[in-house]
């Protein structure tokens, strides 16, 4: 290997770390400024089209802010009554959790009897009596004040990418030679087309889990039908895990409510049966080659960024890898690293 080669990777391996600690330590930025981002690939060939009708630019970006805005409160509202729904309704299950690890015991034959004296002593009572609704809100209003003011960012964000949006490739011509300016616009135009498909299809799928995962809890009459819908909905984004993490919590209620029965049994096999058929079967048929990113780079995407940025990150992990991906197959000295993180 020649000198400068190894130079060149080391400085590119500094300049990775480097980069990495940047994005971590900067969070309360990049990552109102990625989902901005993202979402003006998504919103972005519809300004232009509607733009390129003669229709006013402000008209459109204003419209378009005012939907956004409303949708993210109607989530929101539902969000919090969810929540407060479920931390007001969970005391009910304190009569059955005792007498449910209690029989636990004694069908493992356990011997242990200070497990059972703690048990026999625990006042949940007192324990859920501690997530009062109140003082649940009291200790994250923080946390919510900083949703809001993100929400606010990404939205001030995505209207000065979205206004400059339907400019960008007259300016690329400006800035750059002839074929170079061809192929940053060719890396555009990818990009937003494959993350624009992504995301509407990975909508319509998680729309259509969370619909037919409401009508699969009501026939089994389970409680928080609207906060295990919005679970289902929501992380279906997180390839993989996320779906199993989104049934957990109908499969414990239904534990907690009705015990080890044939409702659970059939329950957890409706809810593998719904998130096979659109996670496995309706998705790829959907998204066709959709990304064409590898299982395993997935995987460590989602490992990844969700160090980086937590959940959040793990939502956006999979955009974000293909987008790195898509700028690799551009640059000729990375397009193997772009092959190797391809499916096929």
């Amino acid at each position: 290997m020649k000198p400068s080669q190894t130079a060149t990777i080391f400085l590119g391996i500094i300049v990775t770390v480097i980069l990495v600690i940047v994005l971590r330590e900067l969070r309360a930025i990049f990552i109102p400024l990625f989902f901005a981002i993202l979402l003006s690939f998504l919103f972005g060939p519809w300004v232009r089209r509607l733009v390129e009708k003669k229709v006013p630019q402000w008209i459109v970006l204003t419209l378009l802010m005012v939907v956004i805005f409303l949708i993210i409160q109607l989530l929101g509202t539902l969000i919090y009554t969810s929540a407060a729904s479920f931390v007001g309704e969970f005391p009910k299950y304190e009569e059955r959790l005792t007498p449910m690890f209690q029989d636990a015991l004694k069908a493992l034959n356990i011997q242990q009897q200070d497990v059972q004296e703690y048990l026999d002593r625990f006042d949940w009572g007192k324990a859920i009596s501690q997530f009062s609704v109140t003082k649940v809100m009291s200790r994250t209003l923080g946390t919510f004040m900083n949703f809001i003011m993100n929400i606010v960012l990404v939205l001030i964000f995505m209207l000065f990418i979205l206004a400059g949006w339907t400019r960008l490739h007259r300016r690329i011509e400006r800035a750059f030679e002839p074929e170079r300016a061809r192929r940053i616009a060719n890396v555009i135009d990818s990009v937003e087309h494959r993350v624009q498909t992504y995301l509407l299809t990975k909508t319509i799928i998680s729309l259509g889990t969370a619909i037919v995962g409401i009508g699969i809890l009501l026939v089994f009459g389970i409680d928080f039908v609207v906060i295990c819908a919005l679970l289902l909905f929501l992380l279906s984004y997180i390839p993989n895990i996320g779906s199993v993490i989104a049934s957990l919590l109908p499969i414990l209620l239904c534990f907690l409510e009705f015990g080890l029965t044939w409702r659970i049994v059939f329950l957890t096999a409706s809810i593998i049966a719904l998130q096979m058929f659109f996670g496995n079967v309706l998705e790829p048929m959907m998204m066709g080659k959709g990304l064409n990113l590898s299982p395993v780079v997935v995987m460590l995407s989602l490992i990844f960024w969700g160090w980086v940025w937590g959940i959040l990150g793990m939502i956006m992990a999979v955009p974000l890898t293909a987008t790195v991906k898509i700028v690799f197959e551009e640059i000729e000295s990375l397009r193997p690293i772009a092959i190797l993180m391809s499916q096929e």
